[in-house]
């Protein structure tokens, strides 16, 4: 999504995932959409400045209702990404999309948050501070209770994937404006699509095809009329041309043009 100075998207393999239905409020400077999620894919928060801004911006990160932190891009910088929550400078484990936890324990159950199914990310205008150790969360998922998943849309969450290396530091910084807010709604593509967000994806079908569909739905019916005609045809010509020398030679051809290319028809593009 793109508005106003900044750009963000949620990656997975390398490549920006589709947004759907977005939409972008003005007095509150927030821009909404729709992905799909994919069980045991591990994604990337990336955001950017569309122009280089004098000044240096934290994309503050909330990943189901909760506070992962910031991460941040110096003046006149272009792009940032992130792939996790940083354990420490040189460890990290990534965001996957998993499952949703459910379980039928009230003792360890908990109420899901009201924004599940959301990656948030809001842009600020910071002033660095000083460097920091870091800050070390307890990143363990207590489990939502069955009965509130049957009343619950929701196939997804967002979990953490295995450590693995990554550099980063960290720094204190204080925040002076925030400038814009983006929001990924996030459900399985089956949910998406029943809902209507994402359209049913018709089949390609061709001019060819469907020509040779139709070709072979008319043979049956067309083919006695068919050769009773070609043979009345040849009877004709037979009795027009009995009196000609024998020497005399007729060439019948049968020829069949295509002139259209074999071009695919159209297909609806969200």
């Amino acid at each position: 999504m793109r508005f106003e100075n900044f750009e963000a998207a949620i990656h997975v393999d390398g490549s920006a995932l589709k947004e759907y239905e977005v939409t972008f409020d003005e007095r509150t400077k927030q821009a909404t959409c729709w992905i799909a999620s994919e069980e045991g894919k591990p994604f990337e928060i990336v955001y950017k400045p569309i122009r280089a801004v004098p000044f240096m911006v934290s994309g503050k990160v909330d990943v189901d209702g909760r506070h992962l932190g910031g991460f941040s891009i110096e003046a006149y910088h272009r792009n940032k990404k992130r792939i996790g929550y940083a354990l420490s400078t040189d460890i990290a484990r990534p965001f996957l999309f998993t499952t949703l936890q459910v379980t039928d324990n009230e003792a360890i159950a908990s109420a899901p948050s009201p924004a599940l199914g959301e990656i948030q990310i809001e842009v600020w205008h910071i002033e660095r501070g000083q460097y920091s150790p870091g800050m070390v969360l307890d990143l363990s998922i207590n489990p939502t209770h069955e009965n509130s998943k049957k009343k619950m849309v929701h196939h997804h969450q967002v979990n953490f994937g295995a450590e693995q290396s990554h550099n980063c530091s960290f720094i204190t910084s204080k925040r002076i404006e925030k400038l814009v807010t983006f929001v990924f709604k996030y459900r399985s593509l089956d949910i998406l699509i029943d809902d209507g967000i994402v359209p049913r994806t018709k089949p390609r079908v061709s001019f060819k095809k469907q020509k040779a569909a139709k070709l072979d739905a008319d043979e049956p019916a067309q083919s006695s009329s068919s050769a009773k005609g070609l043979r009345g045809m040849l009877g004709s010509i037979k009795s027009k041309f009995s009196d000609k020398p024998a020497s005399s030679h007729l060439h019948l051809y049968c020829t069949s043009t295509l002139d259209e290319e074999d071009e695919e028809l159209p297909e609806y593009h969200p």
